[in-house]
């Protein structure tokens, strides 16, 4: 009896020993992360047959249990990763905010100040000095212009090495936790099997906090093998852990497009995956590689089709100018080039200049802000725009030229490439940091117009001819080869007649029935006059086609007889300022987005995306950290350490100590009866 009371007394001890270690583990790592409350399971020792029934023989240790919820602790990491996610994201956007829509420091002032100097000089178009310092100042402006350009372009670029930069650092951090998830899975199976069983509390909770630093990096799944081990995954499936071999994640420049990094995983033989970009969400690469297509690659875009926009369109109206010294205007920005990326898979035999690509400067409303692809099968070359995967044209043997989207994609027939070749062309990605100036010569501004008209100053009538308006300025040696010779046009009552008109001009009137064309060398003596028509000047026309020919004008009113008109060359032309002005009116036409939006709406656009953007993302980061915090609070309901409830056990275990004790000395002071007896 003495006996079977000690050895009921001893397992008492031991369970309450027991639970004092556990509640005394628990208040010491109350604040040690990823630690889950543990509780200690008390079972009664197997009962002892007696004639009288079955004697209880004490109590025993079943095992020590961490107090978890799976459920929870999922929910939780899910939430946090998506919260790093929000957070990498809301980082760069704010970022790239501030820097587009800072008053000083972003585009709209210099663009402004560009085309004040402009008008400015519209004013002032002449060689007085007045005038010179309009023209010095105007070419002050567009440097500043093209030097916020610049600015914007490469502070773009500095925000996408940054994000390449992140993006190595936590693929780096990806690879430590799933090394060290793997070591673990070996401690905690090694562990286990000699644990009759039991589970290594501890070691896990360890894992756990682990696998949660990591899905702050990116989003994971796991899954646990019937040995204990945890496997993680990345991507659609893609593992990364397995057992207790991880895997390595590396980061390298994109094939196609050098200047973005892409993630692959190596694995088994050292053989390295490519993980597409559209699996990677949660965790901060997620972030940052939404950032980066859905913010920073369309303003990238956005700004260069605003840059390359303005150059070509700004250039192409200069360039039907006339400057101070007569000459006819030149490129006042820096035409924009265009570089085709070839694949870095592709083949070492395909030589460089198989693919080309330009601007089409006749037609810049259709530029887009979108990248192109041109893929070689064998046969012939496929562009496909990326923004939409359509494929816009074909370039074989028959067609080695294509126009489309206001570019010009050319192949060089003379070379060759092999089949699966492809070629990454980019044309708004740089175009901003290219943006330059093309003239430092104030003189060589194009303010006036390279022609004129005039009326004679003995006229009678009330007709009028219109100032005209030069188209191209290609062809104007051939319609006045003598210069200063006027095309002279004498009204007769019903027509007008053209004097010192070349051989080498056609004619084109346009009117309300349509179009009249006459054949250079094959002009009439007599055209007929109907007020407001529009009579147009070139070497030749498409038949029955209207087009704007080189220089066109109209005569309104009703002349008199014998009225005359001119059109000429414009001479020295120092006090013009038609082109100046025409310039001026740049600012505000919609020459983009298909001849719907200007410059700046363009530019509005784009800031206004991005702020949107911005906007969103830190509602969405606010909601997710009140749910995180709903999730944790859930989460440690459950499995976090309560002070109080622990101070609570201590004392019920010290009772239970004591009380098992005092059986022990009962039991011992009735043996020592039974001995004295």
């Amino acid at each position: 009896m003495g006996s079977s009371l000690i050895n009921i007394g001893t397992s008492g001890i031991s369970a309450a020993m027991a639970g004092l270690t556990t509640a005394g583990q628990n208040i010491s790592n109350a604040a040690t992360p990823g630690y889950t409350r543990q509780q200690v399971i008390q079972q009664a020792s197997d009962p002892l047959q007696a004639s009288g029934g079955f004697l209880g023989q004490g109590a025993r240790i079943g095992s020590v249990q961490r107090v978890y919820s799976q459920f929870l602790s999922n929910q939780l990491a899910t939430a946090q990763s998506r919260q790093s996610e929000l957070d990498a994201y809301s980082t760069q956007v704010n970022q790239l905010d501030n820097l587009l829509s800072d008053s000083t420091a972003g585009l709209t002032p210099a663009l402004q100040g560009f085309f004040t100097g402009v008008q400015g000089l519209a004013a002032n178009p002449g060689s007085n000095p007045s005038s010179t310092s309009s023209r010095q100042a105007l070419l002050s402006d567009a440097q500043t212009l093209a030097s916020r350009f610049n600015s914007l372009g490469q502070s773009l670029s500095g925000i996408r090495d940054n994000v390449n930069s992140q993006i190595t650092i936590a693929a780096s951090s990806i690879s430590s936790y799933a090394a060290q998830i793997a070591t673990m899975n070996q401690h905690i199976t090694a562990v286990e099997a000699g644990g009759a069983g039991q589970i290594a509390n501890d070691l896990r909770d360890q894992r756990d906090l682990l696998v949660a630093k990591l899905g702050q990096q990116v989003g994971v799944t796991t899954s646990q093998d019937s040995g204990g081990n945890l496997n993680v995954f990345i991507g659609n499936g893609v593992s990364l852990v397995s057992g207790t071999q991880a895997f390595k994640v590396s980061t390298a420049p994109s094939a196609s497009d050098p200047n973005s990094l892409t993630i692959s995983l190596e694995g088994a033989r050292g053989l390295n995956y490519s993980i597409p970009e559209n699996q990677l969400t949660g965790g901060a690469i997620g972030g940052l590689l939404s950032f980066r297509d859905q913010a920073l690659n369309p303003a990238q875009a956005q700004l260069g089709q605003v840059a390359v926009g303005l150059a070509l369109s700004f250039n192409t109206q200069h360039e039907l100018g006339q400057d101070l010294n007569g000459n006819i205007g030149q490129a006042f920005f820096k035409n924009p080039t265009i570089e085709v990326q070839s694949n870095a898979g592709n083949s070492p035999l395909t030589p460089s200049g198989v693919i080309s690509a330009s601007f089409d400067a006749t037609n810049v409303s259709s530029l887009t802000t979108s990248d192109y692809r041109v893929i070689y099968d064998g046969s012939s070359y496929g562009v496909t725009r990326v923004s939409d995967g359509k494929v816009v044209g074909v370039l074989d043997g028959s067609t080695t030229s294509l126009s489309v989207d206001g570019l010009t994609f050319s192949y060089d027939s003379t070379k060759s490439a092999q089949a699966g070749d492809s070629f990454l062309i980019q044309p708004m990605r740089q175009a901003a940091g290219n943006m330059s100036v093309a003239i430092a010569d104030a003189n060589m501004i194009a303010a006036a117009a390279p022609t004129r008209t005039s009326a004679n100053i003995g006229n009678s009538g009330s007709g009028q001819i219109s100032i005209g308006t030069t188209h191209s300025t290609s062809n104007l040696s051939q319609l006045f080869p003598v210069s200063p010779a006027q095309i002279g046009m004498t009204y007769d009552g019903s027509n007008l007649s053209f004097s010192n008109l070349p051989a080498t001009a056609a004619i084109q009137v346009t009117h309300n029935g349509g179009v009249t064309q006459y054949a250079a060398g094959s002009v009439p003596a007599l055209v007929p006059y109907v007020p407001g028509d529009t009579i147009a000047l070139a070497p030749g026309f498409s038949a029955s086609t209207a087009s704007a020919g080189d220089f066109s004008f109209q005569i309104n009113g009703q002349p008199a007889v014998g009225d005359k008109f001119y059109a000429s060359l414009n001479g020295a032309a120092s006090s013009d300022n038609r082109n100046a002005l025409a310039l001026g009116k740049l600012q505000t036409t919609n020459i983009l987005q298909n001849s719907k939006s200007s410059y700046q709406s363009v530019y509005s656009q784009m800031v206004g995306l991005v702020g949107a953007r911005a906007q969103d993302t830190s509602v969405n980061l606010s909601a997710q950290q009140t749910m995180v915090s709903q999730i944790q609070t859930s989460q440690q309901s459950v499995s976090g350490v309560n002070l109080d409830e622990e101070a609570a056990n201590l004392i019920r275990y010290q009772q239970a100590y004591q009380a098992a004790g005092k059986l022990i000395q009962v039991a011992q002071t009735l043996f020592n009866q039974m001995l004295n007896a």
